[in-house]
């Protein structure tokens, strides 16, 4: 609890939530999903993770809902007063983020795991993880993952890979793309609900297999970040661009852009440099339609009953606020985004046109070629007009391969 000095110095955060008790029911391992057993610890520095393989051929992951930050304090501050502010830090974040997000994605054509509060309980059928994960408080979600034998792969995919295996994809072939506008709308999302953790290992991709290409969509994980608070004195320091440029505290207002999407700066000025203006506008345009006060209101109530008075029916109202001003934050990143951009081709041959068009507007467009010479204008691999107004800098890569650039 913070009461006081520490109250104010530390702020209220989502403390009430975290310590308001719900009724959640036990994990059946004989039952849920064909029967549950587990066998790899997973997650990152803060989360708990048991991996599960169930009797329907598919892969788990608990995740628990409690984080813990000593593992992602640095050795030297771990008992210090330094770390225990760090570990201030787990009140900053909303417990059940995952719940309303995967609620509000079932409303799109995001691909996403569906997680479901448990407590894992005191069974024999957790072996070895028994002692120290009986009675852990979490949530049950998809592991996507490839087709194996007679088994899908996660939402039909033939191939799911994570950040780094996808950019080495990329690279390598110029067959192999990234759905822009899906990619797009799920950043949208995420700026919707305040996720401002969006780093390259919170995503998976899902690859289809599309004539003689494979077409890469986005698959959004961990959503430890979404709905943040950041109030009282310390928190609302660290809230200061010149403090921490990739913090931004959730409210009924977006506030500083550039923090909201920092963390996924890589990821989104290697995979969205194709989609212009118009594109933004559309994809925030079918945001706004879809998130309706009749879907957000049915994504808070997915939250346990006791959450409800406590924080639930305020980030609704909060969720409603900002999906009125999503068109204009989204115009506002698309102007960051827009300033210099990387295009960037792969590591087989390929041909890249740059025209001056009348009025200063510059035309790029980068298509595959072989090695005799000719050209697949067919299909471009890369097709944008940059507006003078806009863009400043636009910096074209070639890779391996035999690279011609036309520049008229």
């Amino acid at each position: 609890p913070a009461k006081g000095l520490k109250k104010m110095l530390l702020g209220s955060l989502h403390r009430e939530t975290w310590q308001t008790p719900v009724e959640i029911p036990y994990l059946n391992l004989d039952t849920t999903k064909g029967g549950l057993a587990p066998f790899a610890l997973g997650g990152g520095r803060q989360t708990t993770t048991l991996k599960f393989r169930a009797g329907n051929g598919y892969e788990y992951a608990f995740r628990s809902v409690d984080k813990h930050l000593g593992n992602a304090r640095p050795r030297e501050y771990r008992n210090s007063f330094v770390g225990s502010m760090i570990k201030e830090v787990t009140a900053t974040e909303y417990p059940y983020g995952a719940i309303i997000a995967s609620s509000l994605m079932d409303e799109t054509d995001i691909l996403h795991a569906r997680p479901k509060l448990y407590v894992l309980p005191d069974h024999p059928g957790l072996g070895a993880f028994r002692e120290p994960f009986a009675g852990l408080f979490g949530m049950l979600e998809d592991r996507p993952g490839d087709p194996e034998g007679t088994r899908e792969g996660f939402m039909g995919a033939d191939d799911v890979t994570r950040s780094v295996g996808l950019f080495r994809k990329l690279y390598r072939d110029n067959d192999r793309y990234v759905d822009e506008k899906a990619l797009g709308k799920a950043r949208v999302f995420d700026m919707l609900i305040g996720d401002w953790g969006r780093h390259e290992d919170n995503w998976k991709w899902a690859g289809y297999d599309m004539a003689d290409k494979r077409v890469y969509y986005p698959i959004p994980r961990d959503r430890d970040h979404a709905f943040c608070r950041w109030n009282g004195f310390i928190p609302y320091l660290a809230d200061r661009e010149w403090a921490m440029p990739m913090v931004e505290s959730f409210g009924a207002e977006f506030k500083d852009i550039k923090s909201l999407t920092w963390p996924a700066r890589h990821v989104d000025r290697l995979l969205l440099t194709e989609l212009d203006h118009k594109d933004w506008r559309d994809i925030s345009s079918y945001m706004t339609q879809t998130m309706t006060d009749e879907v957000i209101d049915q994504a808070i109530l997915s939250l346990p009953l006791e959450i409800l008075p406590v924080s639930g029916f305020e980030l609704g109202e909060m969720l409603k606020s900002r999906r009125d001003q999503l068109p204009d934050a989204v115009d506002t990143y698309y102007s960051l985004l827009a300033r210099q951009v990387d295009v960037v081709g792969s590591n087989k041959p390929e041909q890249v046109e740059v025209e001056r068009l009348a009025g200063g507007n510059i035309q790029v467009s980068m298509y595959k070629r072989n090695r005799s010479g000719e050209v697949f204008r067919d299909a471009p691999r890369y097709e944008r007009e940059f507006v003078r107004r806009e863009t400043r800098e636009i910096r074209i890569y070639g890779l391996d391969g035999e690279d011609v650039f036309h520049v008229s």
